[in-house]
């Protein structure tokens, strides 16, 4: 099946974006449950993705107008984005519970899948929690 202007546009611009912004991801697939561990059954790899990390804030749970606390707090916004291509069969890739480890930073942080959001382009979003 032959590509659309937009798609083949979309394709070309994903792969600059890779090319330019992407680092090592591991993937460490876990087992979902009353205890956490790794998932044996699924293999652990290395991909090449793009790490979004933005500050933002955030409004405290606890917090009301009323009772003199602090309605906000520094958080951060994290998301990695990768190719279908990089992920391989949609079988294989992240699941909500699983790690994404940022290999190409200091000191590898890792955190835990959230949400996988394929955007229908290319590319799949998994938006992502810090792991303490």
């Amino acid at each position: 099946m032959a590509l659309t202007p937009f798609a083949l546009l979309e394709k070309r611009i994903s792969a600059s974006v890779d090319r330019l912004n992407a680092e090592r991801v591991g993937i460490e697939p876990r087992l979902r449950g009353p205890t956490v561990a790794a998932d044996t059954s699924r293999a652990a790899r290395t991909i090449t993705a793009v790490v979004d990390i933005k500050p933002v804030l955030a409004t405290t749970r606890s917090s009301s107008r009323y009772n003199g606390a602090d309605a906000t707090v520094n958080a951060e916004d994290v998301h990695v984005s990768a190719t279908v291509e990089a992920l391989g069969e949609a079988s294989t890739w992240p699941r909500v519970g699983d790690h994404l480890r940022m290999l190409d930073r200091d000191g590898s942080p890792a955190a835990s899948v959230q949400k996988v959001d394929p955007d229908g382009m290319g590319r799949v979003v998994f938006k992502l929690s810090w792991v303490k």
